[in-house]
């Protein structure tokens, strides 16, 4: 729940910049290893990054397997870590991008203290910013909501958006990324086939990414859809209002997104509804709602947008609300007597280019019901 609430909040909010950001937490901790993990081997220490061990056989022996001695020796007085200190071992890196050294946990600390009543969250002290060193608590950022924290944080500090969105070479803005993240680091191919797909060479091994983030969060689509020029301010005045919703979806269990409820309350009959009702209409009605339009009666119920404003299904305009019926449901009446079967609503935002899907933004799309969410899907021509 976390990661949507951050992105919203700070502008990670495209598919290009969710991407990158991922490619590269992927790379730092698999998704998984939230702390630095120090136990290397001989050999890894030897063949390492790390300026200390790298090529010195003597050192490697010495502290294999050591992670506090490999911390301390290792980082040392870097990164603003005190000297006779533990700071290289209690200040390894911890959280989605890895943060670092006693500099970077500080530049988190002050990122949290700004944001941290915006956010409802509680006053944390992670490391001191005042030279007061007890009551540090930096195993924190190994907790989820910190984890993810932390790295939202590296990322809009060190001006990390604002280089994927100037970017316009995609192999040129991945080492710009990789620059500001570690720029020593000898894993820029790995971190390339992240974002990527693919093999990649790393410490000599060859491995693979058999998807790339570019791929699961479709990337290519945005940019098909931005490049076809169909999102040109004037046209389905609507849709600014539709895209920043990307993301926004239903929580799995008894809690509800607060977001899916102000959808309920624009439609005409969900006033006080939440997720555990199907809710594509009631985003529709939302997004119209942003713009000045009033949706038409009864409309959370996806069947009964067909009676609004029709068009030529063959012939559809950007923006425009598509109504998709599917197996054998009960026909809908413009009385409202009758209110249809399962069916879906979602707007219509380009075309593949073999004529027979559009991709269309939509809420209460993919995965299953009680978990599904904001986003771009592909829908067959026959169905709308």
């Amino acid at each position: 729940p976390y990661i949507n609430t951050y992105f919203e909040k700070f502008n990670i909010n495209t598919c290009i910049r969710k991407a990158h950001f991922f490619a590269q937490v992927r790379t730092e901790t698999d998704l998984v290893n939230l702390t630095e993990d120090l136990r290397y081997s001989y050999n890894t220490l030897f063949n390492s990054d790390l300026a200390y061990y790298k090529g010195n056989a003597e050192r490697c022996k010495q502290d294999a397997l050591n992670d506090r001695s490999i911390g301390i020796n290792a980082y040392g007085t870097r990164l603003g870590n005190r000297a006779g200190t533990d700071d290289g071992f209690d200040l390894r890196g911890r959280g989605f991008i890895m943060v670092t050294g006693r500099d970077n946990y500080k530049g988190f600390q002050r990122f949290y203290n700004t944001h941290r009543v915006s956010l409802g969250l509680s006053e944390i002290k992670f490391v001191t910013l005042d030279n007061d060193f007890t009551g540090e608590h930096p195993e924190k950022l190994a907790e989820e909501q910190y984890a993810v924290l932390s790295g939202i944080s590296f990322w809009i500090t060190k001006g990390l958006n604002e280089i994927v969105s100037n970017g316009t070479d995609e192999l040129k803005t991945i080492n710009d990324l990789v620059d500001v993240i570690n720029n020593k680091t000898s894993s820029r191919d790995k971190r390339r086939a992240s974002y990527q797909g693919g093999k990649y060479i790393y410490k000599k091994k060859e491995g693979n990414y058999a998807t790339g983030t570019k791929t699961i969060f479709k990337v290519d689509q945005c940019g098909k859809i931005r490049d076809t020029g169909m999102a040109l301010a004037g046209k389905a005045p609507w849709m600014p209002f539709a895209f920043p919703e990307i993301g926004q979806n239903a929580i799995a269990g008894s809690e509800n997104n607060p977001r899916i409820s102000e959808y309920f309350n624009k439609s005409s009959n969900g006033k006080g509804l939440n997720e555990g009702t199907n809710w594509c209409g009631a985003f529709v009605s939302w997004v119209f709602a942003q713009a000045g339009y009033s949706p038409p009666p009864l409309s959370c119920r996806a069947a009964m947008w067909q009676f609004w404003k029709q068009l030529d299904k063959s012939k559809p305009i950007y923006g425009a609300a598509a109504v998709i019926d599917w197996g054998e449901n009960e026909l809908a009446s413009a009385d409202g007597k009758n209110v249809g079967g399962d069916g879906h609503i979602t707007f219509v935002i380009g075309k593949t280019e073999d004529g027979k899907h559009y991709y269309c933004l939509g809420g209460n799309q993919g995965g299953v019901k009680g978990a599904r969410t904001v986003k771009i899907s592909k829908y067959s021509v026959d169905d709308i």
